[in-house]
């Protein structure tokens, strides 16, 4: 019983120390949001995230997607333009899955509008 809590005890320590940030997307891709974080222990089997349209609003039920331990960012292309949203990160090892990290949140960029064309009257 000691081995066990030892355990999730060192596991617990290495899920609250991740981080979290949101950045706009690159140029070109107004409707993403790319989510990136980084890993306090090694060996994290995958990572899962998980979004909420507002702060606390995440849906532990299910993951919106779950990714590769050796990746440590994700490109969010589902979202609309000017809504708000909200991400959380956890890590799983050995079946455990961590508490989640600290919650980032961000508003999908809103594409420029397109330029109007004048035309002159005669």
């Amino acid at each position: 019983m000691k081995y066990i809590l030892l355990v999730a005890m060192l596991f617990g320590a290495v899920l609250t120390a991740a981080q979290s940030t949101i950045a706009p997307s690159t140029p070109g891709q107004i409707s993403s949001l790319t989510v990136s974080w980084t890993e306090a222990t090694p060996n994290c089997s995958s990572f899962n995230l998980y979004r909420g349209t507002k702060a606390g609003g995440e849906d532990y039920t299910k993951p919106l997607v779950t990714v590769s331990g050796a990746a440590f960012k994700w490109t969010d292309s589902s979202v609309l333009p000017g809504s708000p949203y909200c991400y959380t990160v956890t890590a799983v090892a050995g079946g455990m899955e961590s508490a989640p990290s600290n919650e980032v949140c961000g508003q999908a960029p809103v594409p420029p509008s397109p330029p109007v064309a004048k035309i002159a009257s005669p």
